[in-house]
């Protein structure tokens, strides 16, 4: 009776998996296990608290598109050095360019400078490979917080749900930006490649 219902179980999973996508799974399991808060302790003997789950309070400058579903969220509370900072994963049906111009408006109205920096340092074949349509920059001078919006190609055969991530941070003094390295990485990829033209 075990190895039936193991198989069972497995086969509904790879069904689900295929017919509805990760995203989905990822919804109902992150839901299941529900909102928590912990406390971790740094290597110099300090602790910081996060909360994560679906339920995780997110920035009040962060929205989410009509219709996207909250896959989940961690947040970590400002301790110290660390400020605020935490991961966002929804789940969404719209085209990665409606998904583009949402957060490029949204953000920019929350006084977000925005950058579409398309694939990245990806070529069209590994983007397409490891599931990536685009990524968008932003920072806002004023406050020191700077996110990353990593957009997902579609999954399943037919619901066709993607996969939305944002990453945030608040800087503090003296701390580098991720954002600019980043660019610092693409352009120098972007000079070399084109000295090899």
């Amino acid at each position: 009776m075990g190895p039936i219902y193991v198989s069972l179980v497995v086969s509904a999973v790879d069904s689900c998996h295929r017919f509805a996508g990760s995203p989905y799974l990822s919804v109902a399991f992150y839901h299941l296990l529900g909102t928590s808060t912990g406390v971790a302790v740094e290597a110099d003997g300090t602790s910081r608290t996060s909360t994560s789950g679906p339920g995780a309070l997110l920035p009040d400058w962060l929205t989410k598109p009509s219709g996207a579903l909250t896959v989940n969220s961690t947040r970590w509370l400002p301790h110290k050095d660390a400020l605020d900072s935490g991961v966002f994963s929804m789940l969404s049906h719209a085209d990665a360019r409606d998904v583009r111009e949402y957060f490029t408006q949204s953000l920019r109205e929350q006084g977000f400078e925005v950058e579409d920096v398309g694939l990245g340092t990806l070529d069209q074949r590994t983007a397409a490979f490891v599931g990536i349509a685009g990524t968008l920059l932003a920072e806002r001078a004023s406050t020191g917080h700077e996110l990353s919006i990593q957009i997902q190609t579609p999954q399943s055969l037919i619901l066709k749900p993607r996969l939305v991530t944002i990453v945030w941070r608040k800087l503090g003094p003296g701390q580098t930006s991720g954002n600019a390295k980043y660019r610092s990485h693409l352009r120098a990829q972007n000079n070399t490649s084109g000295s090899s033209d």
